[in-house]
């Protein structure tokens, strides 16, 4: 029969097994102090030069991008107002002979003091009476002011009072009577030269009030030429149209010395 094998543990097992829990703990230990440690964050001192970042370092050149593209824009719209401008003087039927001689005109005297006082009338969108004999630069005075008006750029309207009269008059025999006095309602400037040439008939006198009217109403400014005096002009043209005049238009008189070499 064999011995019975004992459970207990010697004391030199047991000081030979925390010998190698210590030797191996010291390896562990050793391999640590030779690992490589890792890189703390440097600190900038006061006197280390500080980078701009990406959005700082381009503010300048965007700033300047979008000063060009403004001034870009702003070119743009010039070119656009003035290609309007040219196609509105073009639709405006403003006479070719007092265009050309606008750049002629001496811009002083009482021509130009006329002028100023029409155009500023013009603006707060009243109605101008301009009579006085030829010669004196009535439909001058209005070609500046509607070749003003569409440097705006606004259109602009010109006829004389028979060419008015029969294009309302066609209109009506086609069924598109309202259609050709909108023309005349809703252009930003009309202007109707020798408005005395009428038939003193019902119908124009009606047909020129209620344009008149309408347009005055709407705030839009009308210039009516005529080679009749003042008192002439006003008898002719009808107490709505007068009372226009008084209310908020203003008359001019061109009763200085005839551009055309004669009183």
């Amino acid at each position: 029969m064999q011995p019975q094998q004992s459970n207990t543990v010697s004391p030199t097992a047991i000081k030979e097994s925390l010998n190698r829990a210590e030797q191996a703990q010291a390896a562990v230990e050793a391999r640590r102090k030779q690992e490589p440690k890792s890189a703390e964050p440097t600190k900038l001192s006061e006197d280390t030069p500080k980078t701009k970042g990406l959005c700082s370092l381009d503010a300048e050149a965007w700033e300047e991008r979008r000063l060009a593209g403004l001034a870009r824009e702003r070119e743009i719209e010039e070119h656009q107002r003035i290609s309007r401008a040219g196609m509105l003087l073009g639709e405006s039927g403003l006479p070719a002979r007092h265009l050309k001689a606008l750049d002629e005109t001496d811009q002083s005297g009482p021509w130009a003091a006329a002028l100023a006082k029409a155009w500023e009338h013009v603006e707060q969108g009243n109605c101008v009476l301009l009579a006085g004999s030829r010669g004196r630069g009535k439909t001058q005075i209005a070609t500046a002011c509607g070749v003003r008006m569409t440097e705006k750029p606004k259109p602009v309207y010109y006829t004389n009072a028979s060419q008015l009269y029969r294009d309302c008059r066609e209109g009506m025999h086609q069924g598109k009577e309202t259609r050709v006095l909108n023309r005349f309602r809703n252009v930003a400037l009309l202007i109707i030269d020798e408005c005395h040439v009428r038939g003193e008939t019902d119908y124009e006198d009606r047909t020129l009030t209620e344009i008149v009217n309408d347009r005055y109403g709407a705030g839009k400014p009308t210039i009516l030429i005529t080679n009749q005096n003042k008192a002439d002009a006003s008898q002719s043209l009808g107490a709505s149209i007068v009372s226009r005049l008084h209310e908020s238009g203003l008359t001019i008189e061109t009763n200085w010395k005839s551009f055309r070499g004669h009183a």
